[in-house]
């Protein structure tokens, strides 16, 4: 049983991982593409991408949690409300792509920069306090 247990916190950890790749790769692309409907097909790949990063670190998260007899920590609390941050967050980020011309694009990649730099950090931070809670 503690193998199974330890198998999910490496999977919860490589999800996390994959999280933080698709925000980078997200503000590097964000950056670098200076046509709209380029930046749109990219975004039409990555969205997708981050989303099964968060489902799975979300998943495991449940897992986990079912092993330990459902056990809410602190920890577990602030990871939770992340997720529900991050999914806000990305939804923000995608609908303002939605709406967005060729006039408003430098608009739409400051917000961009800005959402992506909230979820970045805010991942950097709980993943710091959730070590040090431990």
């Amino acid at each position: 049983m503690e193998y199974m247990y330890n198998y999910s916190i490496t999977a919860h950890l490589y999800s996390i991982y994959g999280m933080i790749a698709v925000i980078l790769f997200n503000l590097f692309f964000t950056y670098k593409i200076t046509e709209l409907p380029k930046l749109r097909r990219f975004m039409l790949i990555f969205t997708p991408m981050g989303s099964v990063m968060l489902a799975g670190a979300i998943f495991t998260g449940i897992i986990m949690m079912a092993a330990k007899h459902l056990e809410f920590t602190l920890a577990n609390i602030v990871m939770i409300v992340l997720s529900i941050f991050i999914i806000i967050l990305e939804a923000k980020r995608s609908k303002s792509l939605r709406f967005t011309t060729t006039a408003t694009l430098q608009t739409y990649k400051t917000t961009a920069y800005k959402l992506l730099g909230i979820e970045l950090g805010a991942i950097i931070a709980v993943v710091i306090f959730v070590i040090m809670v431990r």
